[in-house]
């Protein structure tokens, strides 16, 4: 059975929805290492003097860049799950017109 008009709208709707959340999911974890963890490595660097204070710092900084590797990796997920329901939307519509177009008058 075809999809209404509705249910095609509101599938729509939810995809984006899922990826603006993604977005926001990576911008959090975006600020969050930028702002907390950089903060914090900067509080150690500035407040921690030994030898393994080098070490810890190299640690946290490398943290660092796998979560802003991730986030950027959640923003290229949303950008395909965006691309991917506007693809599904527009075969759904031409389905969905084609399917008004064939209906007996």
């Amino acid at each position: 059975m075809a999809k209404s008009l509705a249910v095609i709208q509101m599938e729509f709707a939810k995809a984006k929805a899922q990826a603006n959340r993604l977005d926001a999911i990576a911008d959090n974890l975006t600020r969050t290492s930028d702002n907390q963890l950089g903060t914090a490595l900067a509080g150690v660097r500035n407040n921690w003097k030994s030898d393994s204070a080098a070490a810890y710092i190299q640690k946290g900084q490398k943290l660092q860049q796998e979560i802003n590797k991730r986030a950027k990796e959640l923003h290229q997920t949303a950008s395909a799950l965006r691309t991917i329901a506007q693809n599904t939307y527009n075969a759904e519509m031409a389905a969905y017109r084609l399917a008004i177009a064939r209906k007996y008058k």
